[in-house]
């Protein structure tokens, strides 16, 4: 709990999905490094946890088990891993955007730069800014919808350019 609420105090200052590129994954792989840590400190802690128990119990008693704890952190791991596939995805499906519908100079010097193609990627940018505006590190049952929320109303704006994009292709 206490690493949780640590980790959410410091990230909390940070807007992830505003981040630079570079920002975003130097935060992300550091809480990573924390979180990694974190599961192997607990494995040790666990195996000499069992074997205490194992030296000190009695013969016909057996190995006692204890019961595994679920970290409260895991949520947030959760979502910074979402976060981080959020973004490659977007800034993967603006790269495709930019080299399927930039103009060659062939077509731009015939004046065949069509309008709809330099706004696909306004679109784009603009779905992402209303995701930019939801704190993803909202873990409460309200952010977790709204979370929710945005990515739907991402996923909508982003298939219309889809859509727009296959019939130009075809």
């Amino acid at each position: 709990q206490d690493l949780n609420e640590r980790l959410l105090k410091m990230l909390g200052n940070q807007c992830l999905m505003q981040a630079r590129d570079d920002d975003f994954e130097r935060i992300i792989s550091g809480c990573k490094r924390v979180f990694n840590t974190w599961d192997d400190e607990d494995e040790m802690y666990r195996n000499i946890l069992r074997e205490l128990i194992k030296r000190h119990s009695r013969r016909d008693d057996g190995v006692k088990t204890f019961r595994r704890v679920k970290p409260q952190h895991e949520v947030l791991k959760k979502r910074l891993e979402e976060l981080g596939t959020f973004r490659k995805q977007h800034d993967q499906l603006r790269n495709v955007i930019g080299r399927v519908l930039r103009p060659t100079s062939q077509d731009e010097a015939a004046g065949m730069v069509d309008a709809d193609d330099a706004t696909a990627l306004e679109e784009v940018d603009l779905a992402y800014k209303d995701v930019e505006m939801v704190d993803a590190l909202d873990l409460t049952e309200v952010g977790v919808r709204a979370w929710q929320s945005v990515q739907k109303r991402y996923s909508e704006r982003i298939e219309t350019v889809e859509i727009r994009i296959i019939a130009k292709l075809n």
